[in-house]
């Protein structure tokens, strides 16, 4: 969730889309190109500019292959909006998470590093 943020130091050649929709929200697309020459399309709500969606293409032997990346359900955390709902898809597959908490800062034993 953090590259959205960087979207300047991780792509080159940025241009803006046309305007869209996915699902309620209406949305602004900007493109770009990271290493490697991976295509990123993110899409952000026109109301909140929240990110909703990021679209790699990566290269493979086969041509470019799609992962879709979609967040909802932004919610105020130490004043920092968090989705609490992600979504992952692939060409044959998809992951879908709720959060019920978040929390930012929070001290994590050492131990919980070290090998089992």
């Amino acid at each position: 969730m953090a590259f959205p943020g960087q979207i300047k130091q991780n792509l080159t050649n940025l241009h803006v889309g046309n305007p869209d929709s996915i699902g309620d929200h209406e949305v602004d697309v900007v493109q770009g190109t990271g290493p490697g020459g991976v295509i990123v399309t993110l899409f952000f709500d026109k109301k909140s500019s929240l990110p909703v969606r990021m679209v790699r293409y990566g290269k493979s032997p086969v041509g470019r292959v799609p992962v879709q990346s979609d967040w909802a359900d932004y919610r105020a955390v130490n004043g920092i909006k968090f989705p609490f709902e992600y979504t992952f898809s692939w060409l044959d597959g998809k992951q879908a998470f709720k959060l019920t908490d978040v929390k930012t800062n929070v001290a994590v034993d050492a131990a919980k590093f070290g090998k089992p």
